[in-house]
């Protein structure tokens, strides 16, 4: 039978509940779902489901291939769902439009859809909107009120609303509607967070000033205002834990981390996957009142240590000793303490392990296999899988290791790799018999099984879903015999006279670590692991990253079971996902991620680390470290919510009565219960992330309240004095608060915390409010005397929050600064902000590239243009002789390159293989910017790298048709003229070379459509064939001469001269890298003269036709007759031509009607040529009527019908105005006559007969 899993505090596990109760397909089970979205999974035979929607349709046997249910089901969950959670959540919200999509959506269902496609689409709406009736739903809309309706009255949703304990209708909810008053404009603020964060922290907090109800208002007076007094909950100074005997009433709590392998440094990843997560789950525990014993060590056995070793002419206990120090050093700077750190390779350790092993021996599950080995006659020992490499089986690579190969990352089996040799000789080994032991898991499968199905179902065991997963698929599979020793000198010895050359198996010896780091730690450890029944029962949390779960879950329980000495069995195990580092893999080897040393040397404060790492802890899926990241959750959320709160709270060194609470008073202490218990519900489940995301929620709802209540103005009048006192007692109580809570996260913040309150040990404990349920108290009663904040102690207090200076300068692993990463990530708020703090932060990295090279990287224009102020060379290269330009062109941001052209960057630079610029566009596929590269450097198109390929060989080799078809027609019909930078520093124009050649060979021999053709592009090869066939031939227009009048194809090749708009003349051209500066942070322009779509920069007047798919200068309309557009250069033929064609079809219409007199008849052949002169006269009269129009007045076609899109003819304020004006001889004579506007500054000095200036200012 399959198993549901809800969380009861989950409204998405609703429809899912109905659908169970409807079929009696489902056992539903209360708990397990606590960290899925929706709150729900299914566990079927064939594996989980955790989509609510997908639940629902797969229980009621919906049609998965259905495509009217899918594309309901996809609209349901990415449109409308999260639409109701935010009208849901916010004070007000209107979706009456989404409401009736919603229920045309449903009827168009009904027409084509089974009944069981329907039944779960309506089970699905009815979760999602019956809570919100009536404040959402109009009355208008009655089939979805029918709907609602119905399924309330149906017995399986009146089943699932009462396993459900959740509000249904929103009137039913009785609240007291006491809302905190936002901020208005102009009060003052504390610190100015950045616009985004201060717009986040708003919808926060309005998120959190839920209403309360009388109730909670009222139990919320009562335990502040109680005056019972606290007692100590913390131990201190005890020599040695040991487990509380029952009638004590104290939980017994063990905890263990995953034992860190000592041959290495630990990273961020190690240390928030098991270490920091079991240290801040401790001091929970410590801070709760529970008893709680602590410890973890080194794991120092194994292959990899005795390989290390012998890489650093060290012997295995050398190599230990030197990391387990590292180690301590790392873990005491990170705060992290335990009880106990020990280390495995002790002979207590030894001794416990071997007496494990007897008693699996003796019970009868070790076996004994023979297994082939590969053995060095030269070393004369076995060769473990760590002392052996060669060549990879399956990708041939070389250097593979004898457990798995780096390059393909397959698993491999040592004897399988080709050409093995030794690592200390360099020989090559033979294979050989060797026998070993196994433990025999099959035997133990039965009890493992049952332990498992106990913890999982047992409401109090927590298992996170990753953890439950991968031991459910183990036990699925069916458990195999383990070899569990190793031909080694390195570990525990084999306790056997047939094994002494043997040692355990790592992961057979490592996990019993935990006994032995305890035996050490006290003689008694067998009241821990071996308790008597006198002893509360030891509940046992282990913490771990996925990649441990195996062993955690299946083989140390299996020993312990097989053992039949009753051991302490894991209770909990929590289990997180992995944490990458900029969206990869921690790496070592290749310096990728922020290690322990590299922290600690960073300058950056631990408790910084701390509560980064738990912030971003990776609990139901993997998650990143980002420096971006990093600098923003420490500025907006330390900072600026919790900084905020805590370095003003203390006004007066004197804790003032609180006696007189109001009702605003107790609603903020009911709302703070509300999230205290989230807190204490969230560190219970050992869900970190959620717990200190929860701290921050308390400090911003007192942020929230001390804004609305102002104390500092209620301060100054006497009749308000009292007011303010209470108002600063709740708030300094609030302070006290937030260090109890933030001291298993930040343990030396609060201190700094705990001694400006100068809160007592002893009543530096949440287990009052624990035991209370969650309900805070009062902890600095009326008279209490607070430290006084001088500026030292608020200097001290501010290092924490504030972190260091260093916190922004420091780099990684490849010297990247944090405006790389801002740089590299598009993100132009945080470049801007990080430009203006430090400009050591514009220093290149590892491989010579500044931030404003990044960027270009990256292709974010703004970024680029911020940071080109800051480049002191915009041809700067790298080591590489890469060039801003090169990168630029590799991301294809036509925008980006034509603001380095501006720049005066260098289109001839090459790098370290003789590659222009060009090439890289045309290997990145970018066919604008290899336009408006060829525009200025057309030469280019016959430049070869040094294995002479042209930029046309490397467009064909990477298949892209447009890129090459660019490239193709700027060389074989190039424009007139280029434009070339002279030494003066402005534009020339120059002749265009018109005999560039297209069939160079590369060094291999093979011309651009050989190298097509041979990476299997024939599309592009049969072009470039086309293409050189056409360019034989002179004419550019598709039909002979003499089929079209002179005038026409005048007309379609003068048009040629206009395919691309020329550049701007000189004067506007910033070329200078401080005319660009200027026109970026002053005027702020965006190049408005630049055609994205061709690549060319539009001289004014100008316009892309679409087309043609080209820019036109002083373009007028697009001609469907001639398919031609009117410009410039060809309106004159226009005008002419349509004069013809009127003359014409009038002369020979005349002629006609004439003939036609002479008749007796008229045939319908002689109507349809009336009708067709008809025609011609009627457009030659009327283009010839538009036409002189626009001259007489000097605008176009497009300009008459859309000037209000030009800036140049004013706007709606300034009313129309035509700087063009010349008067009516005049402007008729620039109709034949043209003048050239290439910029805006000529208009600008220009003045028609409007009397009006070009309003656009440059």
């Amino acid at each position: 039978m399959w198993r549901l899993f809800i969380d009861p505090r989950n409204r998405g596990s609703l429809a899912a509940l109905a659908a169970v109760h409807k079929t009696k397909k489902a056992e539903i089970i209360k708990h397990g779902a606590e960290r899925v979205s929706d709150g729900v999974v299914l566990e079927t035979d064939s594996g989980l489901i955790s989509s609510v929607n997908a639940i629902v349709s797969f229980i009621l046997g919906a049609d998965a291939l259905s495509p009217k249910l899918n594309a309901f089901l996809l609209w349901e969950s990415t449109i409308l769902k999260p639409a109701l959670n935010r009208i849901s959540g916010s004070i007000s919200g209107d979706a009456t439009d989404l409401l009736v999509d919603l229920q045309n959506r449903l009827q168009d269902l009904e027409k084509g859809a089974s009944e069981s496609d329907r039944l779960a689409a309506n089970l699905i709406v009815w979760a999602d909107i019956s809570h919100l009736l009536p404040s959402i739903v109009p009355d208008h809309l009655e089939y979805l009120r029918k709907l609602v309706k119905d399924c309330d009255a149906e017995e399986h949703c009146l089943h699932a609303l009462r396993d459900l304990p959740l509000k249904v209708h929103s009137q039913e909810s009785s609240t007291v509607a006491s809302k905190i008053p936002q901020r208005k404009q102009g009060q003052d603020k504390v610190t100015q967070p950045n616009e985004k964060s201060t717009q986040n922290g708003d919808d926060e907090l309005r998120r959190l000033q839920v209403e309360v109800s009388t109730d909670q208002m009222l139990k919320a007076q009562w335990t502040f205002s109680s005056t019972a007094p606290l007692a100590a909950f913390i131990h201190f100074n005890q020599r040695t834990i040991l487990p509380m005997k029952k009638g004590e009433g104290v939980r017994n709590i063990l905890i263990s981390s995953a034992l860190p392998y000592v041959n290495n440094v630990p990273h961020l990843g190690n240390l928030i996957g098991s270490l920091l997560s079991a240290n801040i789950f401790a001091l929970y525990c410590q801070t709760a009142g529970y008893n709680v014993l602590s410890i973890c060590g080194t794991d120092e056995y194994g292959t990899a240590t005795e390989a290390r070793a012998q890489a650093e002419g060290l012997t295995p206990q050398q190599l230990t000793d030197k990391y387990h120090k590292l180690h301590c050093q790392v873990y005491d700077w990170f705060d992290i303490h335990f009880d106990y750190f020990g280390r495995t390779s002790t002979p207590v350790h030894t001794e416990i392990t071997q007496e494990i092993f007897l008693n699996l021996y003796n019970n009868g599950f070790i076996t004994e296999a023979s297994v082939e080995q590969l053995f060095c006659e030269k070393c004369e020992r076995f060769l473990a899988d760590r002392f052996v490499e060669g060549v990879c089986p399956f990708c041939k690579a070389e250097g593979a290791r004898g457990d798995q190969c780096d390059a393909c990352g397959k698993l491999i089996n040592a004897i399988e790799l080709i050409k093995p040799q030794c690592i200390a000789c360099r020989g090559s080994p033979t294979v050989r018999s060797s026998d070993h032991l196994f433990l025999d898991l099959p035997k133990l499968e039965e009890k493992v099984d049952v332990f498992f199905s106990e913890s999982v179902e047992d409401p109090n065991c927590k298992w996170t879903q990753v953890a439950q997963s991968i031991a459910r698929t183990w036990l699925r599979d069916g458990f195999k015999k383990r070899c569990i020793t190793r031909d080694l000198k390195w570990g525990v010895p084999v306790p056997l006279p047939n094994f002494k050359n043997k040692v355990f198996y790592v992961w057979f010896d490592a996990p019993i670590g935990y006994i032995s780091i305890t035996a050490n730690y006290t003689k008694e450890w067998r009241q821990w692991w071996l308790p008597s029944e006198d002893v509360e029962p030891v509940e046992y949390f282990q913490f771990m990253a996925k990649d441990n779960v195996l062993f955690h879950s299946a083989i140390f329980p299996a020993c312990l079971l097989g053992s039949n000495k009753k051991f302490t069995l894991v209770k909990h195990i929590i289990a997180t996902e992995y944490l990458n580092y900029e969206g990869k893999k921690f790496s070592k080897s290749r310096g990728v991620g922020v290690f322990g040393n590299n922290a600690k040397d960073s300058g950056i404060e631990s408790n910084i680390w701390r509560f980064y790492l738990a912030y971003i802890r990776p609990e139901t899926q993997d998650s990143t470290f980002s420096w971006e990241d990093f600098a923003l959750k420490n500025n907006g959320e330390l900072l600026n919510n919790l900084g905020n709160f805590i370095n003003r709270q203390f006004f007066n060194s004197t804790v003032p009565s609180m006696k007189n609470l109001q009702p605003e008073d107790v609603t903020f202490l009911a709302r703070v219960n509300g999230i205290l218990q989230e807190y204490i519900n969230n560190m219970e489940r050992c869900c970190l992330r959620e717990g200190i995301r929860s701290v921050l929620g308390i400090s911003r709802l007192g942020n929230g309240y001390l804004q609305a209540q102002k104390p500092w103005v209620l301060y100054k009048s006497s009749d308000t004095t009292q007011r303010a006192g209470v108002v600063t007692g709740v708030s300094c109580n609030i302070a006290a608060l937030l260090g109890i809570l933030l001291r298993p996260f930040m343990p030396t913040f609060a201190e700094e915390i705990f001694a400006q309150c100068k809160l007592p040990p002893e009543h530096r404990s949440l287990a009052p409010m624990v035991t209370n349920g969650g309900h805070i108290i009062c902890l600095l009663p009326e008279g209490h005397v607070i430290g006084e904040l001088n500026a030292r102690k608020l200097k001290k207090l501010k290092k924490y929050l504030e972190g260091c200076p260093e916190l922004l300068t420091i780099t990684d692993a490849f010297k990247d600064t944090l405006l790389h990463h801002a740089a590299f990530g598009d993100a132009f708020k945080t470049a801007a902000y990080l430009d203006s703090f430090d400009s050591s932060l514009n220093s290149p990295n590892a491989i010579g590239q500044c931030p404003f090279m990044t960027s270009c990287l990256s292709g974010s224009f703004e970024t680029a243009a911020l940071l080109v102020c800051r480049s002191e060379d915009v041809n700067r290269a790298d080591k590489t002789r890469l060039s801003a330009t090169h990168l630029a062109c590799r991301s294809n941001n036509t925008a980006l390159v034509s603001m380095l052209i501006f720049c005066g960057a260098d289109l001839e630079a090459v790098d370290s293989d003789n590659s222009l610029p060009l090439h890289f566009a045309a290997q990145s596929g970018g066919p604008n910017v290899c336009s408006l590269l060829l525009r200025f450097f057309p030469e280019a198109v016959e430049y070869q790298d040094t294995r002479k390929n042209t930029p046309l060989h490397v467009a064909c080799a990477s298949g892209n048709m447009a890129t090459a078809s660019s490239i193709l027609r700027a060389t074989l019909y190039p424009p007139p003229t280029h434009f070339k930078e002279t030494d003066a520093g402005t534009l020339c124009a120059v002749s265009v070379k018109r005999d560039y050649n297209v069939t160079i060979r590369n060094e291999e021999g093979q011309t651009p459509e050989h190298v097509a053709g041979r990476h299997g592009y024939y599309e592009l090869a049969a072009l470039i064939q086309n293409e050189l066939y056409q360019s034989g031939n002179a004419r550019h227009i598709s039909t002979p001469p003499g089929r079209l009048p002179l005038i026409l194809r005048l007309q379609k090749r003068t048009s040629l001269l206009s395919v691309e708009g020329e550049a701007p003349q000189t004067e506007l051209l910033p070329l200078q890298i401080q005319a660009l500066r200027r026109s970026i942070r002053i005027v702020k322009r965006r190049l408005s003269s630049l055609c994205h779509t061709c690549g060319c920069i539009k001289p004014i007047r100008a316009k892309h036709c679409s087309l043609c798919n080209r820019c036109v200068r002083i373009m007028d309309h697009h001609c469907p007759v001639t398919d031609n557009c009117v410009g410039q250069d060809n309106r004159v033929w226009f005008l002419l031509t349509s004069a013809v064609v009127s003359i014409v079809s009038s002369w020979i219409g005349s002629l006609a009607v004439r003939y036609w007199q002479q008749t007796e008849s008229t045939s319908l052949y002689e109507i349809v040529t009336l009708i067709l002169l008809s025609i011609g006269w009627m457009f030659g009269l009327n283009a010839c009527f538009m036409t002189l129009s626009c001259a007489l007045f000097n605008m176009t076609t497009n300009e008459l019908t859309n000037w209000r899109r030009y800036e140049h003819f004013g706007s709606a304020k300034t009313g129309f105005r035509n700087p063009f004006n010349q008067g009516y001889w005049g402007n008729v004579v620039e109709f034949f006559r043209p003048r050239y506007y290439e910029t805006e500054r000529e208009l600008y000095k220009y003045r028609g007969t409007d009397g009006g200036r070009h309003p656009f200012v440059v």
